[in-house]
Order: structure tokens, then C-alpha cells, then sequence
């Protein structure tokens, strides 16, 4: 995965985001959990305070110039809206009345738990909060303890099913993704060069390679 498509995944799961306040959406970790890849492009990166709170500004200017370049249009975000609720309803179906209650608890929880470890959650706002170190740490560990809470509710059967359905999800997602021109594609380029650049300023050589192999992984 390369930065132009790490931004793209960040899109893609923004736009899913905005319907998903009381369904959980377990297509994007049931992926991660089947190619053992991590599920956040700085997993294992040991991070100080310092080169967080850099990489948050970074990433913030990346998105907003990403966009002033290729805007993400209104009707493409309605087709993503309308793909996930599709496949989410499939994924309803093989589900039990009492599946869907607990489902619906769990994100309840979930949401609730992150309101704890980050108040600004609660405030509706686009701007993302910058964490400290011990907050990323606990909302990783709350992620883990969701994922394991969402998988035990399923069937081994229903978590084959829901793979095989990210799947489909995915591959439908990027048949509608929109192409860049010649000249978007230029800017694009050398927007990557300057963020690579500026992250080799941030990190140390071996947090490099660590990211280089994240993102291999999800390629």
C-alpha cells in the first residue's frame, strides 16, 4: 500500500463512518485478522509524544492537499454509502435476532469506552483530537477487546462468510474509486515525495522499515 492508497483506505473508511453510529462495521477488521496484518499502518512503531503529535500535523496537511488536488465528489461518497449498506445487510441476514442485539450492544459499549478515553469524541466536529501516547495505547487495546468481543459472537461459519464478504466489498469499492488525471496525477506524485521525505525527517531508520513492512502487508 502505497500513501496515495493509504489515503484513499482513510476516505473510503470516513465516508462507511458516517453510517455506522449504531452498526458496527466488521468488514475492515475481519481482513486485518485474516492476513495477520496490522490494522493501523503504525502498529509496532514505538512513537515518542513528539514524533505523534509531528506525524497527526503531517498527515492533516497530506489530507487536506490530497483533496485540494482530487476532491472526493458527493456522488462518490453516496456510492460508497449505498455498497456498505448493501453488503451490511447481507451480512444481517445470516445473523440471529439475538446476534443483532448483542452487535448493537457492543457498539454501544465501544463508543461509550472511546467517549472515556478521548472526550472530544463526543463533540461533533471534523477535526480530528490530537492523542497522547497513553490514549492511542488504550484505544488500541479497547480495538483488541472489541474485535475479540465481535468474533465470539459469530459462528466460525459466519466469520468465513464475513471474509469472503470484505472481499466483495473491497473489490467493489475499487471499481468505483475515480481516476486521476495526467495532471492530478503529477500533483499526486510529488505530494507522495514530499511526505515521504518529511517522514524520513520524523522517523528513525528501523520505525521506517517497520512502516515500509505495514504497509506491504496491506498492499
Amino acid at each position: 500500500m502505497n500513501i496515495r492508497q493509504a489515503h484513499w483506505a482513510r476516505i473510503v473508511v470516513g465516508v462507511i463512518a458516517l453510517g455506522a453510529v449504531l452498526s458496527p462495521l466488521p468488514f475492515l477488521s475481519a481482513s486485518a485478522q485474516a492476513q495477520s496484518c496490522p490494522e493501523d499502518e503504525f502498529t509496532g512503531i514505538q512513537l515518542s509524544n513528539n514524533q505523534r503529535s509531528q506525524l497527526q500535523q503531517l498527515d492533516a496537511r497530506f489530507d487536506q492537499a490530497f483533496e485540494r488536488i482530487f476532491p472526493i465528489s458527493p456522488q462518490f461518497e453516496a456510492q460508497i454509502e449505498q455498497i456498505e449498506e448493501r453488503y451490511w445487510s447481507r451480512f444481517e441476514q445470516r445473523l440471529s435476532p439475538q446476534q443483532l442485539q448483542q452487535l448493537e450492544q457492543l457498539a454501544e459499549w465501544a463508543a461509550q469506552e472511546s467517549i472515556k478515553i478521548v472526550p472530544e469524541f463526543a463533540q461533533e466536529t471534523e477535526a480530528e483530537p490530537t492523542l497522547t501516547a497513553e490514549q492511542e495505547r488504550r484505544l488500541d487495546a479497547l480495538d483488541e477487546d472489541y474485535e475479540r468481543r465481535f468474533q465470539a459472537i459469530l459462528t466460525p461459519e459466519q466469520r468465513q462468510q464475513l471474509a469472503a464478504l470484505e472481499e466483495q466489498l473491497d473489490a467493489e469499492i475499487e471499481a468505483v474509486e475515480p481516476q486521476p488525471t495526467a495532471e492530478q496525477a503529477a500533483q499526486l506524485e510529488a505530494l507522495e515525495e514530499q511526505y515521504e521525505a518529511t517522514l524520513e525527517q520524523i522517523l528513525t531508520a528501523e520505525q521506517l522499515q517497520q512502516l515500509e513492512r505495514n504497509w506491504a502487508c496491506e498492499a
